[in-house]
């Protein structure tokens, strides 16, 4: 009996046993972990894209401004998203002058600017010799009479040389005038119906007193210069004239004897003869 019951303890410890041996752990795991192992592989990293700070691509509109006479052109572009910088600068184009004419100065044909002054008219016998605009108020030499005139010595009267222009019946001839305002007034009307008569000097009215001498006399026109030949039996004294404006000419030069008459002081050089109707 004693035998079969140690036999059975026998029997129990061996059990236990090797169920202790198979649930022991593995050195370096925990018990109850089950163990992978896997074999390592090479592969090719992926490629890196630098994305824009705000994720947005430019798309740009060029606007184009062309040079003119004083700026210079040049091509915006412009992204909806407010960028823009400026690219194809050109020069300014310059001005194109034409040259100055006698009412305008020299003016740009592209963009209407101007420059400096009008060169002015330069007249010929009443007539612009660059534009041909007639002068204004113009009195050719042989449609009026020509007066100067000057206080005489006196003070009191005036001494005046008129010339009649007008081919075979030209003449120079002498007078002298006295103050209208010195006659009675009956008398001042009765002149003042008669004005080829009177003279307007220094802002008072002259009326005809007397004549000195009369000559005949020739001329010759060339331009705005006239000659006049004082006439005796042969040329006896010449005057020179200038036109110096439409309705005037003044004397440069004077030679020989002129007329007889003593009351000519008024004729100098620098005598201003003006038109008489």
């Amino acid at each position: 009996m004693r035998k079969f019951i140690l036999l059975g303890f026998l029997l129990v410890l061996c059990l236990a046993l090797c169920a202790c041996g198979e649930g022991a752990a593995q050195p370096g795991t925990e018990a109850g972990t089950a163990t992978t192992t896997t074999t390592p592989t090479t592969s090719t990293p992926p490629t890196t894209t630098n994305p824009t700070t705000s994720g947005h691509e430019h798309s740009y509109t060029q606007t184009v401004t062309a040079p003119d006479c004083t700026n210079g052109g040049y091509t915006t572009n412009t992204c909806q998203c407010g960028d823009s910088y400026v690219s194809d600068e050109v020069a300014a184009l310059g001005h194109t002058w034409t040259s100055a004419t006698c009412s305008a100065p020299k003016t740009c044909t592209v963009c209407s600017a101007t420059e400096g002054t009008a060169a002015g008219h330069s007249y010929v016998q009443g007539k612009c010799s660059a534009c041909g605009e007639a002068q204004a108020g113009y009195k050719a030499l042989t449609a009026c009479g020509w007066r100067t005139a000057g206080l005489i010595p006196s003070g009191e009267e005036l001494d005046v040389i008129t010339l009649w222009l007008n081919g075979e019946d030209s003449s120079i001839g002498a007078g002298y005038y006295a103050p209208l305002s010195a006659l009675d007034p009956d008398l001042q009307e009765e002149r003042l119906e008669y004005p080829e008569d009177l003279v307007d000097f220094n802002g008072e009215k002259y009326y005809s007193k007397g004549f000195g001498d009369f000559r005949p006399a020739s001329y010759t026109e060339q331009g705005d210069t006239v000659v006049l030949s004082v006439l005796e039996d042969e040329v006896v004294g010449t005057i020179t004239m200038v036109r110096t404006a439409a309705n005037q000419y003044t004397v440069t030069g004077i030679t020989g004897k002129i007329i007889d008459s003593t009351i000519t002081s008024c004729l100098v050089v620098g005598s201003v003869f003006t038109a008489v109707e």
